[in-house]
């Protein structure tokens, strides 16, 4: 009897507590890659140009990041995403730490993948190569579809990952890109981004910081 009280008591306290939490599902690279990488998405939410200040893009994009907690493609534990966008004052290279190309992860030089885990890039030269630049695969949407819904992008941002220098965020008119596109059109529609005025509403890139995988889980590096 004094038993089964205990075992009673065990599942009380069981019961009581709930189901534990689940983890985020695991949101990475799919073709067996196990080092260091990054996250890049296109946002569903199509926002203005009109701030200079690069820190108000920043916060969209983590905002974005956040809102997937319990979605298919959860990134919400995931903090640290940046814009890839330029304004006068910093440009996109810059502001999402992929300036170095010599291959060290404190560069920030990793390949980078899509949200539904394709690889859009091998490294930083490859993202900013602006002589021949091919993503490897379409930067998807954060929700996980494919490019192409309201593709215009706003980036303020050349082929090289520099800030255009006549229509950076902020801007009058603000340069954008094309999301339906793997060559240079990506970042800056047609190589010089065809600027739009700033009031317009377009879709932001995300980048994550460099990310690792411990067994099934992601963390910040």
């Amino acid at each position: 009897m004094k038993k089964l009280t205990t075992l009673f008591a065990v599942l009380g306290v069981v019961l009581a507590l709930g189901p534990a939490a689940q983890a985020a599902p695991m949101v990475g690279p799919t073709d067996g890659y196990t080092g260091p990488y990054r996250i890049i998405f296109c946002t569903v939410t199509q926002y203005d140009a009109v701030s200079a200040n690069i820190a108000t893009y920043n916060a969209r994009i983590e905002a974005v990041a956040a809102a997937t907690a319990g979605l298919t493609y959860d990134v919400s534990d995931i903090t640290g995403w940046k814009m890839i966008g330029s304004t006068a004052s910093v440009n996109a290279r810059v502001n999402t730490g992929t300036t170095a190309t010599d291959g060290l992860v404190a560069s920030g030089d990793v390949p980078i993948y899509n949200i539904v885990g394709g690889r859009v890039a091998d490294g930083n030269a490859a993202l900013w190569n602006a002589a021949s630049v091919d993503l490897l695969v379409h930067i998807y949407h954060v929700n996980g579809n494919s490019p192409g819904y309201a593709n215009r992008t706003w980036t303020g941002t050349l082929p090289d990952g520099t800030t255009h220098a006549t229509a950076p965020l902020g801007a009058a008119t603000v340069g954008q890109a094309d999301n339906r596109v793997l060559d240079e059109g990506w970042v800056a529609w047609g190589g010089h981004g065809n600027p739009n005025p700033n009031t317009s509403t377009y879709l932001h890139y995300g980048l994550s910081p460099v990310l690792r995988i411990p067994g099934t889980m992601i963390y910040t590096k």
